[in-house]
């Protein structure tokens, strides 16, 4: 369900955004950004982790074990850094809105950017190998990484803080200077009508992606960090319901991200599509800062 929910309102919303194609905006690039990026987590996280529980046991082979991995870290590192991107450009919008020239060229650095961060954090997937274990009286293939537990402590660590932890601070700092710069123009006339619009569209917006995000991985990286580092090594049995809930957390940051979007745009943009994409005013996303 959950993948099915991703895949239809990320497509959902790439769809709004073709048929509006001729009002084409740098946030509008933005958003389909983000959710071509929730998509791949769609396919290539929630699906194939959906596939190995169902078979078992791992049946591609070395390669594919590797670059299926290292795909799910793409997908996954693209998507949070997406949000990252989206926050600077709105925090920049704000901070210096009359510099329009520059923001066709800042948007490409940033999604450059972006992707080129997700491949490189996702380079160390290629540790993942087949490993076989004798399960019962029998032998199965798993892919994994066969790390000493020392090794996988570290290694977890270093994954949840280019995940989850530096994204979070990031998209975080960027919230508290859009606050902070609204407050100071709220001063003057100019500034409050500005504030007025950019609190209800703008900071408003940063804030629900921001706290979708935090719940959605902060869970997640809690629960496996206590299992991870607790003496007796595992959580009891009857806790796997809970793991198994909490584990599905993460990739329901990717069913959000569209979710928010279509709340507060869907109107507008079934409008445009209403009237044929003529003698319209160019829409408003309440991304626009």
């Amino acid at each position: 369900l959950l993948f099915l929910f991703i895949v239809v309102c990320n497509s959902t919303v790439l769809i709004l955004i073709f048929l509006t194609r001729k009002r084409r905006s740098r946030m509008n690039i933005f958003i389909a950004n983000l959710a071509i990026a929730d998509l791949m987590v769609g396919f290539f996280s929630v699906l194939l982790d959906i596939i190995d529980k169902q078979i078992e046991e791992w049946q591609g082979g070395g390669v594919l074990c590797k670059v299926t991995r290292f795909i799910q870290g793409i997908a996954i590192y693209g998507s949070n850094y997406a949000l990252v991107a989206l926050s600077i450009d709105r925090l920049d919008s704000i901070a210096r809105p009359l510099k329009s020239m520059s923001k066709g060229k800042r948007m490409k650095i940033l999604i450059i950017l972006q992707w080129t961060f997700a491949v490189l954090f996702s380079f160390p997937m290629f540790r993942f190998e087949v490993v076989h274990k004798i399960i019962g009286e029998s032998e199965k293939a798993y892919c994994m990484i066969n790390y000493p537990p020392w090794a996988w402590k570290l290694y977890f660590t270093l994954v949840a803080t280019a995940v989850f932890i530096i994204p979070a601070i990031l998209i975080a700092i960027c919230y508290i200077i859009i606050v902070v710069i609204i407050w100071k123009r709220s001063s003057s006339s100019f500034g409050k009508q500005y504030s007025d619009v950019i609190k209800e569209k703008s900071t408003e917006k940063s804030k629900k992606h921001k706290k979708a995000f935090i719940l959605c991985w902060l869970p997640y990286f809690v629960y496996d960090f206590i299992d991870l580092y607790q003496l007796n090594g595992t959580l009891h049995t009857e806790m796997k319901a809970v793991t198994i809930f909490i584990q599905s957390l993460a990739p329901l940051n990717s069913a959000a991200n569209p979710v928010i979007f279509l709340i507060f745009n869907y109107k507008s943009y079934m409008k445009i599509c209403r009237n044929g994409m003529r003698n319209q005013a160019p829409i408003t996303s309440v991304y626009h800062a």
